[in-house]
């Protein structure tokens, strides 16, 4: 199991214990926009009241150790945006500290499923490089290289070299955070960051619609199993055992950023499950026999 799947199944089986049972069992689809740009998944993540709080960038193309490899881009005051390059090990770190945040159980579902596909995906996902910091223009702040890539009509071939010998740049975000931005006092360039702010708020009444593949989630159990029978505090009285795992579902609709479909999986036949917690259930028996649960 991995960290990610620990610490989720700490967080959810707390959760299941105060949720009433036919509650939990409702299958109600969570949708979770996914936009594919430059290269990288920007996975949008909402807190309990469905309220926006930032993107969780994993990068689409094996980068090396030393690159960039996930950022957390947020909405500053102001109408800005605040970008931070972390680890794929610090992914787990980051979960807990938006869900003590107050970030919904639905986000922390499609965050867990987007860094277990990085991870499959992905090779030395496992190895800190030690690549972290608030990112300034695409760059970690305070490196000069981001006004030398900011004043160049095309920053593309110099970030590419860059991170062939594993600068801690992100190719693709770098090149649209950095592009025209030398000498401005700027965190990235100001188109990225209107069409951040676009993204962010979602296609509106008369917007054009953009290229966007749609995260859907949905949550079943597995079958009862008996676990064991001990006897309980009472004499003639046994506590019978049982228990069943909680997965989450995951399929994709829609299409992405080049246009083409990326429609993967459906309600019924999910592209991806993922197991998320166990529930345990025990019962209180007269007679040293345990019937089949529900």
């Amino acid at each position: 199991m991995s960290n990610l799947q620990k610490f989720f199944f700490a967080i959810c089986a707390g959760f299941l214990a105060c949720w009433p049972s036919a509650v939990v069992a409702q299958e109600v689809p969570y949708y979770s926009r996914t936009y594919l740009l430059a290269g990288w998944e920007l996975n949008e993540m909402k807190d309990s009241n469905d309220a926006f709080m930032g993107f969780w960038a994993i990068p689409r193309m094996q980068l090396s150790v030393g690159n960039i490899r996930r950022m957390w881009i947020e909405p500053v005051e102001g109408g800005g945006w605040d970008a931070f390059a972390l680890e794929p090990v610090q992914a787990s770190a980051k979960l807990n500290a938006l869900v003590a945040s107050g970030m919904s159980m639905d986000s922390a579902a499609v965050f867990q499923s987007r860094e277990d596909r990085a991870q499959t995906q992905f090779a030395d996902q496992d190895i800190d490089g030690g690549t972290q910091g608030f990112i300034t223009k695409g760059f970690i702040t305070g490196d000069p290289l981001a006004e030398t890539a900011g004043s160049m009509n095309d920053p593309s071939p110099m970030i590419d070299l860059l991170a062939d010998v594993n600068y801690p740049v992100a190719p693709g975000l770098t090149n649209l955070m950095v592009s025209g931005t030398a000498g401005a006092n700027v965190s990235m360039n100001p188109e990225t960051g209107a069409l951040l702010t676009l993204l962010a708020a979602g296609p509106g009444i008369g917007d054009p619609q953009p290229c966007v593949c749609t995260t859907h989630t949905n949550t079943f159990f597995g079958d009862w199993v008996f676990t064991g029978i001990s006897p309980g505090r009472n004499p003639g009285v046994w506590i019978c055992t049982y228990s069943r795992s909680y997965y989450q579902g995951v399929w994709y609709t829609g299409q992405h950023a080049n246009c083409t479909s990326c429609d993967e999986g459906s309600s019924s036949d999910p592209a991806e499950t993922n197991y998320v917690a166990s529930q345990i259930e025990e019962i209180i028996v007269t007679e040293e026999d345990c019937d089949v649960i529900h």
